[in-house]
Formats: C-alpha cells, sequence, structure tokens
C-alpha cells in the first residue's frame, strides 16, 4: 500500500533519524508527530534490533528476567531484547530457567562443580566437566477419560547430546533422573500411580540423584 503524500523524504529520513540515531522507541516517536506505533512501525519497519550499545550491557546483566521484563523496562519490542541476548542462557517464560537453576544448586550442595550452558547447546548444564544434563518440563497430560487413567500422565522429551534428563513434573514438583542409555526419544508415563500398580515403575527414577556421578 503507497505511503500518503504527507509522509514525504524529509518527513521519513526525520522518522529514521529519530529511531536510527536517537535510539526512540515506535511509541515514543508515534506520540511525537501524532500516529500510533504501528503506524510508525509500517513506514520505517520496526527495526528492533536497533539497541545501543551501552544498552547491551544491561540486558546481558539481567539473566534473570525474561524478553518480555526487558522490553518493558527499556523499552523494546520482546524480539529486539531477544536479538541481542541471542542463545545465551537467560530467564524464559516457560520457567525453565528457575529450574535449571535450582537443580544446578542442588547439585552444588553435594558437591559437584556446575557450568550453564547457552541455550544453543543441547544441554543445560555441564557436571564436574564431563557430565552433561538436560533439564525437561512437562505438564499433566490427562486424557483420564479417553485412556481410563487413574492419575495424571507425563510426557518427558530426552535429548540426544546429554547423559542424563532431569524430568520435572510440573504439577507435583516431583524429579526424576533419566539415564540416556536406558531410553529413547521420548518417555510417556502415569505419576503417582498406575491403574495396575500402586507405584508407578517409574518411582526407580524418582529423585535419583546419587545415579549422577
Amino acid at each position: 500500500m503507497p505511503l500518503p503524500k504527507r509522509w514525504t523524504d524529509e518527513k521519513i529520513a526525520y522518522l529514521k533519524y529519530l529511531r536510527f540515531e536517537k535510539y526512540q522507541t515506535l511509541d515514543e516517536i508515534g506520540r511525537k508527530v501524532g500516529v500510533s506505533r504501528e503506524r510508525i512501525r509500517q513506514i520505517i519497519g520496526n527495526s528492533g534490533y536497533i539497541i545501543p550499545e551501552w544498552k547491551h550491557g544491561v540486558i546481558k546483566k539481567n539473566p534473570d528476567r525474561t524478553n518480555e521484563e526487558l522490553a518493558e523496562m527499556l523499552g523494546y519490542e520482546p524480539g529486539s531484547i531477544a536479538s541481542v541476548r541471542g542463545n545465551t542462557f537467560h530467564k524464559d517464560k516457560q520457567g525453565r530457567y528457575d529450574w535449571i537453576i535450582h537443580v544446578g544448586e542442588f547439585l552444588e550442595s553435594l558437591g559437584h562443580s556446575v557450568e550453564y550452558k547457552p541455550y544453543r547447546v543441547p544441554y543445560d548444564i555441564l557436571l564436574n566437566g564431563k557430565t552433561k544434563i538436560k533439564i525437561a518440563l512437562a505438564r499433566r497430560w490427562n486424557h483420564s477419560e479417553r485412556y481410563g487413567l487413574v492419575s495424571d500422565a507425563y510426557r518427558f522429551h530426552l535429548r540426544s547430546g546429554s547423559d542424563f534428563t532431569i524430568g520435572v513434573a510440573l504439577e507435583y514438583g516431583d524429579i526424576f533422573v533419566f539415564p540416556k542409555v536406558e531410553f529413547g526419544r521420548v518417555i510417556r508415563f502415569v505419576w503417582p500411580s498406575n491403574p495396575h500398580k500402586s507405584v508407578s515403575k517409574w518411582a526407580q527414577y524418582h529423585n535419583r540423584w546419587e545415579m549422577i556421578t
């Protein structure tokens, strides 16, 4: 759709000056010229990745904040924050960051050394410089009526690049230690009980921290 005639080259250049050289947000520019942020985005593009270098330090020093939280604090789009962060280790909306830290701190309390890995790596924690651990979260997969289950079903995805997967059943906060060598790519099970046994066979992996050496 062509731009209205009132958006002359000079005016568009002014908008780009505010955005790219003064580092103003789309909201700030929109208020200044009397249009919505969406209209500014249509005219000059989102260009959310254009964030001053000094703000990069603020972003990278706050791994315990989500992209959305930092976007609100700094006045940018969440996608802009994500582009600066790249694959670095930081808090996410799904809650994996909190559980990775929780597991890491617990392993440290057992005397292990813990190194947190960036998201591009297929595991989350390098333990004692050699053991690769992935954290997997699962919410209740409740198909009780359809499959006749008397308890909640969970499904965990194991990654081939890790030695252990720490599975967290979120509704209960229960933790399972799954060795890679014993399973395929996906684990599906009922917890805490199944229709035929009083205790799930997966109880043997429940809180089995001693398996990680």
